[in-house]
């Protein structure tokens, strides 16, 4: 009796203190109306070379001091929208990047990839803050060329 007492125990334990350490992590997805975290949205504007490149390329939003906020998500050439939450209100630099997943790869293996889109100041909880990454200058002149257009 006195080891199934003591088993019962330390069962609950292992649960209180996993569920306290998942819930201090990253805010998961089912967050996402909650209006107390900082929403940040990243688009992804591939060109040909980034779409048919075979290397596995990384989504992240990083503080200005480089540290990432959240968990990166792996790019998927389908997908062209990925979300960020953060707990806030935080002031800072917050920047969007979509790189290589590692350094191993070589460049006639595939295509490098480093694009980025920083945004600096306050970032207030329940607003919705919009990345866009580019692959080039280029693509972003002549988005605004179409767009003026229409």
């Amino acid at each position: 009796m006195k080891k199934i007492i003591t088993l019962s125990v330390a069962v609950a334990a292992v649960i209180i203190f996993g569920s306290s350490m998942y819930s201090s992590g990253t805010i998961s997805p089912s967050t996402t109306t909650d209006k107390a975290v900082i929403h940040y949205q990243v688009n992804i504007h591939p060109n040909h070379a980034l779409v048919v490149s075979s290397c596995p390329a990384l989504v992240a939003i990083t503080d200005g001091s480089g540290k990432i906020i959240g968990m990166p998500q792996t790019y998927n050439s389908f997908k062209k929208t990925y979300h960020f939450y953060e707990t806030g209100p935080v002031k800072g630099t917050r920047t969007a990047i979509l790189t290589n997943e590692t350094s191993s790869y070589t460049s006639n293996v595939c295509v490098l990839v480093n694009l980025k889109d920083s945004k600096s100041g306050m970032f207030s909880n329940g607003i919705t803050y919009n990345f866009d990454l580019w692959a080039s200058a280029k693509d972003i002149v002549s988005q605004d060329v179409s767009t003026a257009k229409e």
